[in-house]
C-alpha cells in the first residue's frame, strides 16, 4: 500500500520492557531536503534494539492535516544491518510517465489525452460545472450538448491516477465522469481546442 509520506517515522522497539510509553534512545535518520520525493532513505537502531513491535507513519493530508497510520511489525532483526524505507511499484518496471499517455476518440465531439497528472479534453463544448464524488471518487465535467448518445466508457490500461473516463448524455449537456484510483486535488485550466486537468 502506498502513502504520501510527509513528515517522519518513528519506529517503537521492544527491549523487553513493560511500560511501552517509557523513553527510547532512538537513532534518528537524516533525511534529504533536497527533494521531497521519498526514494530510499537508511536508518539503524541502537544496539540495544531486538524487535520491531510496530511502525507509526505521521503522514500528511490533501487539506494539511496530520494523520497517524500504525503498522504492526512484531518481527526480530538484526541492529546491525540497516532499515530501507522506500516507494516501489510492485511488479512494474518505472516508466518515465510525463512521457507516456493515453489517447482515445469516444465520440466525434471530444477526444481525450491521460497522462498520468495530466488530462486533456478537447472539445468545443462549454464546460458549464465540475465537482468531485467519493466513493469511488470521481471528477465530474458537464458541458452544453443537445444531441443524444449511448454511453461510453473507457477503461485505462496505465498505472495512472486515472482509472477510466465514461462519456454519457444527459438533457442539455452531456457529461464526462473521470474515476480516480484515490483522492486527489484537481485543477481545470482552459486551453486552446479544450480543458486541461491537472491532478496532484
Amino acid at each position: 500500500m502506498r502513502y504520501a509520506l510527509y513528515l517522519f517515522i518513528i519506529i517503537s522497539i521492544s527491549f523487553a520492557r513493560e511500560n511501552p510509553f517509557d523513553k527510547i534512545d532512538v537513532t534518528k535518520s537524516v533525511f534529504s531536503k533536497e527533494n521531497n520525493d521519498l526514494k530510499e532513505e537508511y536508518f539503524k537502531l541502537p544496539s540495544e534494539a531486538r524487535e520491531i513491535k510496530e511502525i507509526i507513519i505521521k503522514y500528511k493530508t490533501l487539506d494539511g492535516s496530520r494523520e497517524l497510520k500504525i503498522i504492526d511489525i512484531n518481527k526480530k532483526i538484526d541492529w546491525r544491518i540497516p532499515l530501507v524505507l522506500s516507494q516501489k511499484e510492485k511488479y512494474k518496471v518505472k516508466e518515465d510517465k510525463k512521457q507516456d499517455f493515453v489517447e482515445f476518440i469516444p465520440f466525434k465531439f471530444i477526444k481525450y489525452r491521460v497522462s498520468d497528472d495530466e488530462i486533456f479534453i478537447f472539445t468545443s463544448a462549454k464546460n458549464i460545472r465540475h465537482f468531485m464524488l467519493p466513493t469511488p471518487y470521481k471528477l465530474i465535467m458537464d458541458f452544453n450538448y443537445n444531441s443524444y448518445f449511448k454511453t461510453n466508457k473507457k477503461n485505462i490500461d496505465k498505472s495512472f491516477k486515472a482509472k477510466s473516463i465514461a462519456t454519457g448524455s444527459h438533457s442539455g449537456f452531456f457529461r464526462v465522469a473521470i474515476e480516480l484510483v484515490g483522492k486527489y486535488k484537481y485543477k481545470i485550466s482552459k486551453v486552446r481546442n479544450g480543458y486541461k486537468i491537472t491532478l496532484e
